[in-house]
Parts: C-alpha cells; structure tokens; sequence
C-alpha cells in the first residue's frame, strides 16, 4: 500500500469521526428506546430558560389557559455523548393529560405535543407537525394535527382519548415531576417507540455508513488493483 494511499485512508478514517459522534448514540437508542436518559433541570437553569424567551413564555401562558400547569423543563438526552433535547413540560389532572412544548437548541419553542399514558402500556399522543410518525392499534394512537391552535390539537387529542377511556383503559397521569418522569418511561418502553428503527435510516446514520463503505473500497481497491 502506497504512501497515498495509506494518506487517503487516514483521511478518510478522520470523516468517518464526525457522523460517528451522531450516529452511534443514535444507534443505540434506535435499537433499545430505553437507553434514553431523562430527567428534570435544576429550577434555576428552568428560570434562565424561560427569562431568555419571551415566545416560550407565551406558549406556555396559552396551555395554562387551557388548564395546564408548568412542572418544570424536562431534558432528554440520547445514550453515551448524544444529544440532549429539551422541553417544557405541563400537566392538566382535570384533561388527564400531559403537555410539552419541544425546544430548539436556542431556547425558543419548536411544537407543542399532548400525551396520555394508558394503564395498558398504551397511549394518546397528538403533535402539532406533520413529520412525526403515526400509528394506530388497540393500545396506541399516535396522530399529527396541524395547527397553530392549542385548543383545536388538544380537542382532538380528547376525543381519540375519550374512545380509550370508554373501552375501560386508565389515564395515568400525576401532579408532579416524578410521575411525569415515569410517564416518559412509559413512552419510551410503549409499542410506538419500540419501532425507533426508522432512526436508522437518518441522514447521520446514513452518513455513517457510506464512509464505511468509502473506506472499506479504498481499503480494497489498494489490496487488490494497486499490489
């Protein structure tokens, strides 16, 4: 192997780090949803949060006057060194519902999201985008409702959830952060996240492995054409 060659390779192995840094913990996560870690941030990084984003706030003044109150900004963070995504997080007792409003890395709020675990390990879950996967089964329905209007998602969300509570299924919902917690356990060991293979499709991913493949042929094509 010729000192180009090995150069080209070396090179090759140095890109081959950067998706590496995306795709692995993403990965592993899309093989096993539970290796997600999650938790509350401290009550003065919530403050920081919300001082530095007036449209956070004003979201966030929109679900209370739907009857939800805030417990606190939630983070969720991919295994090994992924990614940490956050968002603000509030519950309705009298909907029987969950609310969250998903971050982007600066601060300002991405969508809005409704969720209802069901004592049968299943779900209600409606989001205000329409990239996110749906599904529909006997225990989970996943919807994307499209609007700027809180009352309109939430109004949906409630009537795909009356259909489950009238079949007898039980809304597990509490007042405070620990339960919202187990809540987010609950989604990430459902039947909907359990199909988190199609992260392996993702362009990081994808990424990934077209630089094995470059290597892999470089790798070849020296072993085999230049000898």
């Amino acid at each position: 192997m010729n000192t180009l060659a090995i150069a080209l390779i070396i090179g090759l192995i140095l890109l081959l780090i950067l998706p590496a840094i995306d795709a692995i913990p993403t990965m592993i996560f899309a093989l096993n949803p539970r290796t997600m870690r999650y938790a509350f941030d401290d009550p003065s990084v919530e403050q920081e949060r919300l001082s530095r984003s007036a449209e956070l706030r004003e979201w966030i003044g929109r679900l209370k006057q739907l009857g939800f109150s805030l417990l606190g900004i939630k983070s969720e963070r991919l295994p090994l060194w992924g990614r940490t995504y956050r968002e603000a997080a509030l519950v309705s007792r009298a909907a029987e519902t969950y609310a969250s409003i998903v971050l982007h890395p600066d601060g300002n709020p991405a969508s809005v999201y409704f969720f209802t675990p069901l004592g049968n390990g299943g779900m209600v879950f409606t989001r205000n985008h329409s990239y996110g996967r749906e599904m529909e089964s006997e225990q989970v329905s996943v919807k994307n409702t499209v609007s700027k209007d809180f009352r309109e998602i939430m109004e949906n969300h409630e009537g795909r959830l009356r259909i489950f509570l009238e079949k007898g299924n039980r809304p597990l919902i509490g007042s405070g952060q620990q339960t919202r917690i187990q809540a987010t356990a609950a989604f990430y060991a459902s039947e909907y996240a359990r199909r988190s293979g199609r992260f392996l499709v993702s362009p990081g991913v994808l990424g990934f492995f077209l630089s094995i493949i470059i290597i892999l042929a470089v790798v070849v094509w020296n072993i085999f054409i230049l000898r």
